[in-house]
């Protein structure tokens, strides 16, 4: 990214203010770096390619000695996110797993840890800021978006499709999917400001445009049943499964394609459906977010009848 005034617009976006917290994922050669910096943040930039990191680390040495910024030689997939922004926060360090520690860090992309009990100061706000490559946005996003116990908000830029998925799409539309639920379910997304192609050098064969995610306190998600990790852990993953399974076939009736599986047998399904307050014969693509985290709650009070 090149263009100067994009740079800008998205720093803005970010709303980014002195002394704030950024985990900046792919810097690159770090141009949206220098802004968040003069803006004041404190950055935490997160780079998988060796040379780049070579080229931050040099192009910002006395940043890195001043404390103001701290660069991560890593795959953003290969890190916990919530444990590495509360470690820079508190002036804690913050390494890159080694060899032997790099299965681990593996399985956690798999199964995040989705702790969620890590939090800043009161006056403290952390941010995730990021230029997504178009074929890790799902992955990274779903990594972020449950993060609001210590993360504000996350602005990315992205494919301007996928943006408006994300962002957009509402119940109903065609382009309504799995990711359009669970955006805002986790999140307040909103549509920034579109960015041309010609924005990026090498220029990409689509237009892109840069998208925030305000994020809910997992308080405001997790329901009734307030344990602490592991339910929480449960609840991610549990409406993570249902969504992706509902649209598999999103114009299908959801009672059709649930019935039968892990989510349980017909009258379980029906009777989840009713307590979750949905038509029995809803169809995935005109269920809003709130409609799947009741369902998602509904058939896990169910399977715990059961067991």
């Amino acid at each position: 990214m090149l263009d100067e005034n994009v740079l800008r617009k998205v720093t803005k976006a970010a709303d980014v203010q002195a002394d704030d917290v950024v985990v900046e994922i792919g810097p690159g050669t770090g141009n949206l770096t220098t802004h968040l910096l003069e803006a004041g943040a404190r950055v935490l930039a997160i780079e998988k390619d060796d040379a780049l990191v070579d080229v931050v680390r040099v192009r910002f040495q006395q940043e890195i000695q001043s404390g103001q910024l701290s660069v991560l030689h890593a795959d953003v997939l290969h890190v916990d996110v919530e444990e590495a922004a509360y470690a820079f926060a508190t002036g804690e360090s913050v390494s890159t797993p080694d060899v032997a520690e790099r299965g681990d860090a593996m399985e956690r992309t798999r199964r995040p840890t989705y702790q969620l009990t890590r939090t800043l100061p009161p006056t403290g706000r952390a941010k995730v800021v990021a230029n997504l490559p178009y074929n890790l946005t799902k992955d990274v996003l779903m990594r972020l978006l449950p993060l609001g116990g210590i993360l504000t908000d996350v602005v990315v830029m992205l494919q301007d499709e996928a943006a408006r998925r994300w962002s957009e799409a509402s119940p109903g539309d065609a382009d309504y999917r799995g990711v359009s639920v669970l955006a805002r379910f986790y999140a307040d997304p909103s549509y920034a400001f579109f960015i041309p192609r010609n924005a990026f050098y090498p220029a990409p064969h689509v237009d892109s445009a840069c998208v925030r995610f305000a994020l809910r306190d997992p308080d405001a998600w997790v329901g009734g049943d307030n344990d602490e990790d592991v339910p929480r852990l449960k609840r991610v993953r549990a409406l993570s499964k249902l969504v992706n399974a509902g649209f598999t076939s999103r114009r299908k009736m959801l009672r059709n394609t649930l019935q039968g599986g892990a989510f349980g047998d017909a009258p379980e399904v029906l009777a989840a459906l009713e307590q979750a307050g949905l038509d029995v014969d809803a169809r995935p693509q005109d269920i809003d977010a709130a409609g799947f985290g009741r369902l998602a709650a509904a058939l896990e009070s169910k399977q715990k009848q059961a067991s």
